[in-house]
C-alpha cells in the first residue's frame, strides 16, 4: 500500500513539473495566418492544405488538424490524397493519407483523420486498456522532410497536388510526449524512440 502511495505522489509530482515548464517554455501564442486561397489563374483541378508545415511530435501531431481543401473535381465524387516523399531520405514513402467526397460543384474539404496518423505516419498501433486507448509506437515514423500530397478523383481520374512538410518536434512537443508517457496515454516498445 505504501508503495503505490509513494507511485501515485512521483507521478503527480512529475506532472507538476512538466506543466510548469511547459507553461514556461509556450510564450505568447503565433498570429494565426491568414487562410490560403487558390489560385484563380490557375484552370483545372487545385488543391491546398493547412499548415503546410507540421511537427512530428507525437502529441502535436495527433492534434494538429490538418485539413485539405480542393476544386474543379467532378461532382459528388470520392477523392484519395496520397502522401508521397519529395526528398532524398524520404522518397521510398508513398501513403493514403486522406480521403474526401466533393460536393455538387466538385469542391471538397477533408481532414486527416487520427487513424492515418497514427498508422500511416507515426507507424504507431492503437492500445485498449483500463485508462482508456494509448498510442503505442513500435517502429520510427516516417522521415521528417517535403512531401507531396496528390489527390486523385475516384470517378474522373483528376488530379491536383500540394506540398506539406514534417519538421522536427520541439521542446515543448517531447515534454508532452514525456507527459503523454507518464499518463500512460503514448507507449514505446523497447529500444523505439521519437524522432
Amino acid at each position: 500500500m505504501k508503495r503505490e502511495t509513494n507511485s501515485s505522489l512521483t507521478r503527480w509530482i512529475s506532472l507538476g513539473i512538466l506543466f510548469f515548464a511547459v507553461i514556461a517554455t509556450m510564450g505568447c501564442a503565433p498570429e494565426s495566418p491568414k487562410p490560403k486561397e487558390f489560385d484563380s489563374s490557375v484552370k483545372g483541378p487545385q488543391m491546398i492544405v493547412e499548415p503546410d508545415q507540421v511537427r512530428l511530435g507525437i502529441a502535436t501531431f495527433l492534434g494538429t488538424k490538418i485539413v485539405f481543401r480542393g476544386r474543379e473535381f467532378d461532382s459528388e465524387e470520392k477523392i484519395m490524397i496520397v502522401l508521397s516523399g519529395d526528398d532524398e531520405a524520404n522518397k521510398e514513402v508513398s501513403i493514403p493519407f486522406c480521403f474526401g467526397k466533393t460536393d455538387k460543384d466538385g469542391s471538397f474539404t477533408a481532414e486527416v483523420n487520427k487513424r492515418e496518423k497514427i498508422i500511416n505516419v507515426l507507424r504507431a498501433d492503437f492500445k485498449f486498456g483500463k485508462k482508456g486507448a494509448s498510442v503505442v509506437i513500435s517502429e520510427p515514423p516516417i522521415p521528417l522532410g517535403n512531401y507531396k500530397a496528390e489527390a486523385v478523383g475516384y470517378k474522373s481520374d483528376k488530379k491536383a497536388t500540394c506540398r506539406i512538410t514534417l519538421v522536427k518536434p520541439s521542446l515543448v512537443d517531447r515534454i508532452k510526449d514525456f507527459a503523454g508517457g507518464v499518463l500512460g496515454k503514448i507507449e514505446h516498445e523497447e529500444g523505439i524512440q521519437s524522432e
